[in-house]
């Protein structure tokens, strides 16, 4: 069988959608092999997990860094070329796929003058500076949502012939909980999940428990808080009057597929990986960006999914206890609203993206010179 070369560092939602294809070419007999940083980041603990082999890469970003790290920048990027060029020695890879990471552009330099087949996969709405780089080297740019068109670093991606949007690949238990249809029948009461993710929002955690206290009906709430927000998180819901209201508030959420499809509507970030993951379970959502994320591109994330109808999309700056009350009662007295939404959401989600990027791998491991992915090139 083959040798594959996956690259991805730093997030989750650029190691998740790369473990999960990994697994599969894994499954079907070939040999795979990971690139990642030296940096303690998520891939040192997830990748070694399922026994992966991961080769740490001395890399790091330019941005947020300062000047300093700019001027360093060249003799980082030619020791980290040098590694990698020696990797590829050893290794040999007749494919590599780039997931996201600054790990990933000397991985994908070093492909193209090997001439190794390249794909690289860009999980959010606005291309990153790493996605434009290889876009240019790759036999195939995948996309995860699409393309927010207004940007121009969207509008430069979109000149090319070789983009298509095959989604990102979710966790076989998010495609499991994609069955799980939202239980039309009880109106009398709302399911809502708050996720705050693992450090948690504070912004949700202060603002809920308002929120909640002036919405009249009956909802079931579970809040995902993060790691120490516990008790102040419960003081907060304990010194509002909640009629109607059961909150359950936890640190963290272990069975997160069965999480989505329990809830009617749930409230969360616009992380590339939230995102993919909700809509593939098919929920209504309100999204509330990340207001400094690189570029914005979780505003992009979510309003993906708010023009096909499927999510409300709040900046954090107009976040108040008030507006969100407001937003929430008006999907509290349409229940239909949200089956619509759920519906909405759903067709933004793609289950089968695992499937389209390792039909894609075999077709060029096959030798065909234009692999072409089973779905339209729609950005």
């Amino acid at each position: 069988m083959s040798r594959i070369l996956i690259a991805a560092a730093g997030t989750g939602g650029h190691v998740f959608p790369a473990l999960a294809v990994a697994q599969e070419l894994r499954a079907e007999g070939h040999q795979v092999e990971w690139v990642g940083t030296q940096e303690q980041r998520i891939e040192a603990k997830v990748v070694p997990q399922h026994d992966i082999p991961l080769h740490r890469i001395a890399m790091t970003g330019l941005r947020g860094h300062g000047v300093k790290r700019l001027l360093t920048m060249p003799k980082t990027l030619l020791s980290a070329w040098r590694q990698v060029r020696k990797l590829f020695q050893t290794f040999q890879p007749d494919l590599v796929l780039t997931f996201g990471g600054y790990v990933c552009a000397p991985v994908g330099w070093v492909a193209h003058q090997r001439g190794v087949p390249l794909l690289t996969h860009e999980q959010n709405a606005v291309p990153g500076m790493t996605t434009l780089l290889l876009a240019r080297w790759a036999q195939l740019v995948l996309l995860g949502l699409p393309l927010d068109k207004s940007r121009p670093k969207s509008q430069r991606l979109m000149r090319q012939s070789n983009v298509y949007r095959v989604g990102n690949p979710l966790r076989q238990e998010i495609i499991a909980a994609a069955d799980a249809r939202p239980a039309e029948s009880h109106h009398d009461s709302i399911n809502l999940l708050i996720v705050g993710g693992s450090l948690g929002a504070r912004v949700f955690n202060q603002t809920l428990p308002e929120a909640l206290a002036r919405i009249n009906g009956t909802v079931n709430v579970t809040h995902q808080v993060g790691a120490g927000n516990k008790v102040a998180a419960e003081q907060s819901y304990q010194a509002v009057t909640l009629k109607d209201k059961q909150v359950q508030v936890v640190e963290f959420i272990d069975d997160m597929a069965s999480a989505y499809a329990a809830a009617d509507i749930i409230i969360s970030r616009a992380g590339a990986l939230s995102v993919s993951e909700i809509c593939g379970v098919g929920r209504a959502a309100v999204f509330v960006p990340l207001p400094h994320a690189v570029d914005d591109h979780q505003t992009a994330n979510a309003r993906a999914v708010a023009e096909a109808g499927g999510a409300v999309v709040i900046a954090q700056s107009d976040f108040t206890a008030d507006g969100l009350a407001k937003s929430l009662q008006s999907l509290l007295q349409a229940p239909s609203q949200l089956w619509k939404m759920a519906s909405f959401s759903r067709s933004v989600g793609e289950l089968q993206a695992t499937d389209h990027i390792v039909q894609l791998c075999r077709q060029i491991l096959a030798g065909e010179s234009h692999p072409q992915p089973a779905v339209e090139r729609t950005l």
